[in-house]
């Protein structure tokens, strides 16, 4: 088993559990659930106990999960690079 490299920091954590809380829909529920337990640094066998999800499919959403954040982060600083007055293209 290798090292995580994944760790949800504390406002990370809030945001999901305020996703959990806002969701009408089952599956985005579970799947935040497991990016919170995985991110929160819990156990891999007990994350598989508790949502009844195979070890590739909670892979696959914290890997969703992570390309969102980063997906947003490219966007917000090509946001900000384009509300720059002093970006030019030379």
């Amino acid at each position: 088993m290798g090292t995580r490299l994944f760790k949800l920091e504390r406002d990370a954590l809030n945001e999901i559990s305020r996703r959990e809380q806002a969701t009408q829909d089952a599956r985005e529920l579970r799947s935040l659930q497991v990016v919170r337990l995985y991110g929160s640094g819990e156990a891999m066998e007990r994350i598989q106990q508790v949502s009844g999800a195979s070890e590739r499919s909670i892979r696959r959403w914290v890997e969703r999960y992570v390309s969102i954040l980063v997906v947003r982060l490219i966007y917000n600083c090509v946001k900000y690079i384009a509300s720059s007055h002093s970006f030019s293209i030379i």
